[in-house]
């Protein structure tokens, strides 16, 4: 029989790893998994970021062995599988050669895992754990939840704070099911919610429930299923006395001496001591929560032939591309008005002051309101999107509360007005947004009797499109070959995809 010798190559992100303690999970499954390949030979490297294994054996029982990593290896957003290289010789000196003599215990892979985590028996979770004597727990649990009292619990050596009041933007739904019936969730986040990591991801809640999960204070609702074996076991005792979800908050060592109940078992465990939390995407990749969206240096980012696109909501909106060893404005978005000149600057124009006569018919209050004489000075695209808001009515008075997101994020249609976006030349930059022509498209909308939802989605999907428009003209013009987008926004999943849509393919895409 002919002989195969594969190298599997996954990079691993060092940073998460040490927070999470992943990879030596990681590795353990794999090795069960290289066990049952008793013909094969395995080598394992870590070295640089980078893990190796090396099978060597038969044909087809090597092949048989990936075909397993492929369906058996947890997804990991700290583990990325980069690619498999068949050698007809490779020097395997500086491996480990793996030798094990039984299996790792009480450890489970994703086609193991699945099943017991989507287990829809309470009691059949019972042949994984030992639930029997802590059922009394779950009961005292449950009567205090019902009680509207906070519960301090212990899961193998880690504290959390569970509860039905939002105490934390985290919460953790008894099952897809129960998901399902809170949340709006397309396709791409109800098959991320089950996968192995069980990732915390910016959802959006139905209307009739927001009053339940939202409260002034929070940016964002992270949702997620139970990711161990025991928080599975209560979460599925909670449904059966219609608590369908718990809110979860992760507790520090001075917080932990107030628990109650120890739920600790033997096994390998995913649990984090700190949620991560990430906002999906359409093109299916996920941007964690916690990472530096605004570079410390821009210049360290410098590259001929790239462009850089940052939105951030505190950082300056910036759009450079890279030459002479630095980067050049291409787009100038600094702006200095009050409201009230805004609106002036509008109504100096024949159909600007058209439009502006029948707002503020339908509106007369806001053009008394004090707010319309204060001076804006900045160059981020967030603070205009207040001024707006403002101008429009969307709120009662000047704020940097970014309404115009909020209303974004509650449209349920896929695309809203397409508001005119143009640049234009000042004495101080020959591209310079036209913000008086933004309001004038925006108040058309407004007294064309356009929803707030829609018209601030339209909005957000419009700078999108003509950051687009902007990036196919540098590909053409200047041969750009790629693009760093970062800043805070692209957690906001509106702006996100919007902005993957409508980047030029032949564009390269590089994130945080």
């Amino acid at each position: 029989m002919e002989d195969l010798t594969l190298r599997f190559s996954f990079t691993v992100d060092v940073g998460f790893d040490k927070s999470f303690k992943i990879l030596g999970s990681f590795i353990k499954i794999l090795k069960n998994i290289a066990f049952e390949f008793k013909g094969v030979s395995f080598y394992f490297l870590y070295e640089d970021g980078m893990l190796y294994v090396v099978a060597s054996g038969e044909n087809k029982e090597v092949l048989d062995f990936a075909n397993a990593l492929s369906t058996r290896l947890p997804f990991c957003s700290s583990i990325t599988f980069k690619e498999v290289v068949a050698f007809s010789l490779i020097n395997t000196e500086n491996y480990e050669k793996m030798e094990l003599k039984e299996r790792y215990h009480n450890v489970y892979d994703v086609l193991e895992l699945t099943e017991i985590l989507k287990s829809e028996d309470f009691k059949g979770l019972e042949k994984f754990v030992d639930i029997k004597e802590d059922s009394k727990s779950f009961e005292e649990i449950a009567a205090k939840l019902k009680n509207k009292e906070s519960v301090y619990l212990k899961v193998n050596d880690l504290g959390y704070e569970i509860s039905l009041s939002p105490i934390s933007e985290f919460v953790m739904f008894a099952d897809l099911r129960a998901a399902s019936s809170y949340l709006r969730l397309d396709e791409k986040t109800k098959n991320a919610l089950p996968s192995f990591e069980r990732p915390f991801i910016s959802v959006k809640v139905k209307e009739i429930f927001k009053e339940m999960f939202i409260t002034d204070k929070q940016e964002f609702l992270f949702a997620s299923l139970p990711k161990d074996i025991y928080l599975n076991c209560l979460l599925k005792f909670l449904e059966s006395s219609e608590m369908d979800y718990v809110f979860i908050k992760s507790l520090d060592s001075k917080e932990a001496e107030d628990i109650t109940f120890d739920l600790s078992y033997e096994t390998l465990s995913f649990l984090e001591p700190h949620f991560n939390s990430f906002t999906l995407s359409n093109r299916n990749f996920m941007l964690s929560h916690k990472k530096l969206f605004v570079p410390r240096d821009i210049n360290l980012l410098v590259k001929p032939k790239r462009a850089l696109f940052q939105f951030d909501k505190k950082a300056d909106t910036l759009f450079l591309i890279g030459a002479d060893g630095e980067f050049h404005k291409e787009i100038d978005f600094s702006f200095s008005f009050s409201p009230l000149e805004l609106l002036d600057s509008m109504r100096s124009k024949k159909v600007g002051a058209k439009i502006a006569t029948k707002f503020f018919e339908e509106n007369p209050t806001i053009e008394s309101n004090p707010d319309m004489k204060t001076t804006i000075t900045s160059t981020n695209l967030v603070d205009f999107f207040n001024v707006v808001s403002f101008l429009l009515g969307f709120e009662e008075h000047l704020s940097t509360n970014f309404t115009l997101m909020k209303l974004a994020h509650e449209c349920i249609r896929d695309k809203g007005p397409k508001i005119d976006i143009k640049t234009k030349k000042t004495h101080e930059c020959p591209n310079a947004i036209d913000y008086t022509r933004v309001l004038r498209g925006l108040m058309t909308f407004k007294v064309a009797g356009i929803d707030n939802s829609l018209l601030s989605h339209g909005m957000i999907y419009s700078i999108c499109e003509f950051m687009g428009e902007q990036l196919a003209g540098l590909v053409k013009d200047d041969a750009i070959k790629e693009v760093f987008l970062c800043g805070d926004m692209l957690l906001e999943d509106t702006f996100l995809n919007g902005m993957l849509e409508q980047i030029p393919s032949n564009l390269k895409i590089l994130l945080p």
